[in-house]
């Protein structure tokens, strides 16, 4: 597809180096393998020389992991930078999910305009103790982790988008092919009506005319309407199972330009 509209750049970090801990020296062991080639300041104004010619007109900043006792600081330090250069549009911080206090947490966040969600990332791997960041290996069906995803699932709900807006964001999703090869103008017609008939279909249409919604009728859509290739159905199975990783990096993706929305 030769898109020439703008893009929103959907996960992406800035970081000066003093700040973050896992880039000083010396260095450690991380998932991630050497990180001898970003262990530099990477700050907004490099970041826009590398995007904005591409046609980068929004973006959403995901935490560069200050670390959580840092983690107000990182957004106000990203606010600070959105206000004076345009960029980053929204903020994705850090938090742990099972913080009993994390409510005020979010609360002390949301006092900065461009923020609208957060992340805790989640890894468990018995044979690399760098890869291993959480207190158990089922800690999303903690009691604790589900309170906290309540919090936020509540927070999407408060807001609102209207028809128009959500029209908008589906059309950013999946934008209209350029020519019509092999029947994919029907194919993409077919996929915007079904996303829309989720969104205001049975289930879903308590919720329609928020980011929540918004967000629940595109990852739906992955989940439950996807066809097979060829007759091999394991793949839809993974993906509604939540351990098909190229479906978790797509919600990924619809879940920040949801945020980056409203």
């Amino acid at each position: 597809m030769n898109y020439q509209g703008p893009v929103i750049d959907t996960h992406h970090h800035l970081w000066l180096r003093e700040y973050i801990s896992w880039l000083q020296d010396p260095a450690a062991p991380h998932m991630a393998g050497d990180l001898f080639g970003i262990r530099t300041d990477y700050p907004v104004e490099e970041w826009m020389h590398d995007v904005v010619p591409a046609g980068v007109v929004k973006s959403v900043h995901v935490t560069a992991n200050w670390g959580i006792e840092k983690s107000l600081s990182e957004t106000k330090w990203l606010q600070s930078i959105s206000d004076l250069h345009g960029f980053p549009n929204a903020i994705v911080f850090q938090a742990d999910m099972t913080d009993a206090d994390l409510e005020s947490k979010i609360k002390e966040h949301l006092q900065y305009p461009n923020v609208r969600g957060v992340r805790h990332q989640i890894h468990w791997d018995d044979t690399a103790p760098y890869r291993k960041n959480v207190s158990c290996p089922d800690l999303c069906n903690t009691q604790e982790f589900r309170r906290g995803f309540d919090l936020l699932a509540k927070e999407m709900i408060s807001k609102e988008i209207t028809q128009a807006k959500f029209d908008e964001i589906v059309l950013k999703a999946y934008p209209m092919p350029t020519k019509d090869s092999k029947g994919s103008m029907k194919k993409w017609a077919d996929k915007i009506d079904l996303i829309q008939s989720i969104y205001v279909g049975d289930y879903n249409n308590t919720i329609s005319g928020t980011a929540w919604g918004a967000l629940n009728a595109l990852t739906e859509r992955l989940d439950w309407y996807r066809n097979a290739r060829g007759t091999n159905n394991e793949s839809i199975y993974a993906s509604a199972s939540g351990f098909d990783p190229v479906i978790n990096a797509e919600k990924n993706r619809l879940m920040n330009l949801v945020l980056a929305s409203v």
